[in-house]
């Protein structure tokens, strides 16, 4: 039979609040709004914010089946590295560790260097001229190939749908949050929002087995 907490011990115990289910919109506001303690609260969504892209791998890690293990054998290493590296933060990764671990999962790093202060918008115009180099090699690949052709196509119709999708669902927020701005409830930032890794792309998706083999024998050139 468990015990009673001491008297002294009670009084500062605070009972947990009872939520309902799909309350919070993300799980920094969870722990603003449940934490009875304000500094705590603010140390642990700055510990999250400190492990975005750990918690990004270890996500992938776990969607693949992979073990600690198993990644350790890939950068032939202990199994107690990789798991020191997990529990630690963003920036105790090195660009050798980094790289190590995605290579592990069967994905390639790609890196961005901007300039210090850069601010969001200008990181927004350097992925859009990326998008714009990166499609303009897919053209030239296709080249005057018809089967070639036709996947590209499609794969572009996609593009352009996707694209404006996000361009208007950005403005959908952007309006509401200009319209609660008066009421002081603003749409919640995100501590780090995640996306998935791509699985496949033009090449698996548009594209029969022959022009699979021919895309993959120009990748990185």
């Amino acid at each position: 039979m468990m015990n009673e907490l001491p008297p002294a011990i009670n009084e500062n115990v605070k009972p947990i609040k009872r939520v309902k289910k799909g309350r919070f919109k993300n799980t920094a506001e969870m722990i603003r709004t449940l934490s009875g303690d304000p500094k705590q609260a603010k140390r642990s969504v700055e510990e999250m914010r400190q492990r975005c892209l750990l918690d990004f791998l270890m996500a992938q890690r776990a969607r693949q089946g992979l073990t600690q293990s198993d990644i350790a054998a890939s950068m032939k290493c202990k199994q107690s590295r990789i798991s020191k590296l997990e529990n630690g933060q963003d920036n105790d990764l090195n660009i050798e560790d980094l790289s190590g671990y995605i290579e592990a999962m069967g994905f390639d790093l790609n890196m961005f260097v901007t300039k210090k202060g850069d601010g969001v918008v200008q990181l927004v115009k350097q992925h859009i001229y990326t998008i714009r180099r990166l499609l303009d090699q897919l053209v030239k690949l296709a080249g005057k190939d018809e089967v070639i052709g036709e996947g590209t196509r499609n794969f572009l119709d996609e593009v352009i749908m996707n694209s404006v999708a996000s361009v208007v669902e950005a403005s959908e927020k952007l309006e509401k949050n200009l319209k609660a701005a008066d009421t002081g409830k603003l749409l919640p930032a995100m501590i780090c929002e995640s996306p998935p890794m791509i699985q496949g792309g033009p090449d698996e998706s548009h594209f029969g087995p022959k022009v699979k083999r021919s895309l993959a024998g120009t990748a990185g050139k």
